[in-house]
């Protein structure tokens, strides 16, 4: 297997970061510890550190992937509709689609059913109260009146 040049590139300055970093703890903790167990224990923390720092960057990324996967799928779940078939055997629920073809194949008669979507719009009316109204037009019959 060959490896990308720029992978490798990345790989080995890891390597060389927390080399030097671990040579850098090892000269902190060399009084206490003595050198070289200093730089292996740096060594180690750095790398089971990256462990369960990668593994909860992965986790999250997961849970994300959920997240939004559950979003399209109740997106998706607000497209269902029912309907019958025009033979009259069989019901369905399918996602249907605005602008474009929604074509169902029936499993009791074999037909192809095409369901189309309209769209009509329709103006949205304030609700009048009655009473509010009889009075406006009784004040302007009094004012027609004068």
């Amino acid at each position: 297997m060959i490896l990308n040049y720029n992978m490798t590139r990345k790989v080995f300055i890891s390597i060389l970061v927390t080399t030097l970093i671990s040579i850098g703890i090892g000269f902190g903790l060399a009084p206490i510890l003595g050198f070289w167990q200093s730089c292996l224990l740096g060594f180690i923390v750095q790398i089971v550190g990256n462990w369960f720092y990668n593994d909860y960057k992965i986790k999250e990324f997961t849970n994300k992937q959920e997240q939004i996967l559950n979003e399209r799928l109740d997106i998706l779940s607000r497209n269902f509709v029912k309907f019958d078939c025009p033979c009259g055997k069989n019901a369905f629920e399918e996602i249907v689609y605005v602008g474009s073809d929604n074509v169902f194949e029936c499993p009791k008669c074999q037909q192809q059913i095409k369901v189309d979507v309209t769209l009509t719009p329709i103006i949205v009316t304030k609700i009048v109260d009655i009473q509010d109204t009889l009075k406006k037009i009784k004040e302007l019959d009094i004012l027609e009146e004068m």
